[in-house]
């Protein structure tokens, strides 16, 4: 797998009494910390596996670096944050149940999954490693930052954040690189640098904290449809938003589709919607019924209108006369017959004064 010629597997050695009294990740109580050094084969291959699990297999990548690690691993409840200093090594695991996001943060790290190879370098992209995949990565030399939690845990936190959908609906993103400039993920990555070291020494009150930010962010990060509930998105600002507005003003008299609006300007349909909440104060539904009533507006008042309220109504893009009156009617607090009848006295008014 390595460039670096055939990678040497190390024996699968029971492990030390002394490593076994430290191990902390199975089912510890939450913020329980451990601090591990290895330098050597068989130490780091027996560390690895008390971190990860015994299912583990680290092999030494060859050359001129040897295989050797200094981590740190902390347990928050279901998130288990790992951060090492590594060089010469090669890990690699089956994920079972589990979800893995790594990223370095010094030098880089090869990885491979699902028969894909990418090489990842410093602070720019993280690598995910899905439920039941196999995955490896490679370390020349570099110092990396993993999480690691359960598929069931995300899925809770979904739903705990108001996200209601259907354990199918909740599909994982399909890629295996989460690119570290979108907001939520980068903010998942500052999240993971600085909860591994604050957790350190605090109450569980603190690390329950960490660990609901660490699973909230990483819901989001990995689940599009998240991101979608929550209003997470890098593309969504003011200028694609405005480009949705003047769409709409310009063809609100016509069927107006907001699911094709959305996927034209690049968006999902909830995101669009919470966009314009946020940033316009109404959402894209009312923004089309206010543009159609402001047209219906100025057609009641023409000085020489010769059109029909229900003509008019029409022409607008209401399609219910009675939806139309009862809308028009809590905007203007006036009725559309009552504005065509005062703009016909204006106009009796005027002719009887020439």
């Amino acid at each position: 797998m390595s460039a670096r010629g055939p990678a040497r597997q190390l024996p699968q050695r029971q492990e030390p009494e002394a490593l076994r009294s430290r191990r902390t990740l199975g089912r510890p109580s939450i913020a329980e910390v451990s601090t591990y050094g290895a330098g050597g084969d068989e130490e780091a291959a027996a560390l690895f596996r008390s971190i990860y699990g015994s299912d583990v297999v680290v092999t030494h990548l060859g050359g001129d670096e040897p295989l050797a690690m200094h981590t740190i691993a902390s347990t928050l409840g279901d998130v288990r944050l790992i951060r090492s200093n590594l060089s010469g090594l090669s890990l690699t695991r089956s994920m079972g149940d589990e979800v893995l996001v790594a990223f370095p943060i010094a030098g880089s790290m090869d990885f491979s999954a699902g028969g894909r190879n990418f090489v990842v370098r410093a602070d720019r992209q993280a690598v995910i490693g899905w439920p039941f995949e196999k995955i490896n990565l490679q370390v020349a030399r570099g110092e990396i930052i993993a999480l690691v939690t359960t598929i069931d845990a995300l899925y809770a936190r979904a739903v705990k954040m108001g996200c209601r959908f259907g354990r199918n609906e909740l599909k994982p993103g399909s890629g295996k690189v989460l690119d570290l400039t979108r907001p939520i993920a980068e903010s998942l990555s500052r999240a993971m640098k600085s909860a591994i070291v604050d957790t350190m020494g605090l109450g569980n009150l603190v690390a329950d904290g960490c660990e609901d930010l660490l699973l909230g962010m990483t819901t989001a990060a990995l689940f599009p449809c998240v991101a979608d509930c929550l209003g997470y998105t890098s593309d969504c600002g003011i200028p694609v938003l405005r480009r949705a507005r003047d769409y709409i003003e310009a063809h609100a008299t016509e069927v107006i589709k907001l699911s094709g609006l959305a996927k034209t300007l690049g968006l999902s349909t909830r995101v669009m919607q919470v966009g314009f909440k946020r940033h316009f104060g109404y959402s894209p539904r009312d923004f089309i019924i206010n543009c159609r009533l402001e047209r219906s507006r100025k057609l009641l008042s023409e000085p020489c209108g010769v059109r029909s309220i229900t003509q008019i109504a029409f022409d607008c893009g209401f399609r219910d006369l009675s939806h139309f009156s009862a809308k028009y009617r809590d905007r203007y607090v006036e009725l559309p017959s009552e504005t065509m009848r005062a703009s016909a006295r204006r106009r009796e008014v005027g002719s009887s004064t020439h």
